[in-house]
């Protein structure tokens, strides 16, 4: 997100009304006014951090944004004004699959600790690269269904299933057939293999509201659309 003209790419030429990003690579936390967009992010301190996380919304959002909430340079949350009932949407970027069990542990505790303090009553999405393969497994169906790219769940997938399980979310990322090249959401560089690591999730109760999960290919900066 530091390479000039990504925001624009995002703005004119993908039309949406709420992006999440991860790995936006931005210093602090906060937020600026556009006159066509906002701009919320939660960085570290560190200059040169290659994590971050934020939300861009576009100007006819801007009157139902309640609260904007930045928690560090792996998950932020912003809250906001619906007709029937208000809706949390989380920006999470979980540790890759290869780091320390403790550091993906402190993750999902930190994570589990936001979701814990949302009002009963909101929906909640959270949207974002958990880094996590989900495998086309039947005991998964109930929470994950079967719409998966990846045969088998990788450890980050495992500790996905266990979250969504544990605070009563669906993910919805899953359960839309699409073709793969409308699944998959990261091809590895230098190879044609494309993997299936960013998630939505959203509450049970309230997972019908979302219609429909794809990714899109165009864009270089923001992978999943609803």
């Amino acid at each position: 997100m530091l390479t000039p003209g990504k925001m624009r790419e995002i703005r004119m030429k993908y039309k949406i009304d709420i992006t999440a990003l991860q790995e936006i690579r931005w210093q602090g936390q906060g937020r600026i006014d556009k006159p066509d967009y906002i701009r919320l992010y939660s960085g570290s301190e560190e200059k040169r951090d290659q994590l971050g996380t934020g939300f861009m919304t576009n100007k006819t959002m801007k009157g139902s944004l309640l609260d904007f909430e930045p928690q560090n340079n792996r998950i932020c949350k912003i809250r906001l004004k619906g007709r029937f009932r208000n809706i949390t949407v989380i920006s999470p970027h979980a540790p890759t699959n290869d780091k320390d069990d403790q550091e993906k542990v402190r993750f999902y505790e930190n994570l589990e600790k936001i979701c814990n303090r949302i009002p009963r009553h909101d929906m909640v999405i959270i949207m974002g690269d958990f880094n996590a393969k989900l495998g086309n497994k039947e005991y998964l169906q109930p929470v994950a269904d079967l719409h998966t790219i990846h045969d088998s769940s990788n450890d980050n997938g495992n500790m996905l299933i266990q979250f969504t399980i544990r605070n009563r979310l669906i993910v919805k990322s899953t359960m839309f057939p699409h073709k793969h090249t409308h699944l998959g959401t990261w091809r590895i560089p230098e190879s044609n293999e494309v993997n299936q690591i960013d998630h939505l999730l959203a509450t049970s109760r309230h997972s019908s509201s979302v219609i429909d999960v794809r990714s899109c290919r165009g864009p270089t900066v923001t992978q999943t659309i609803i």
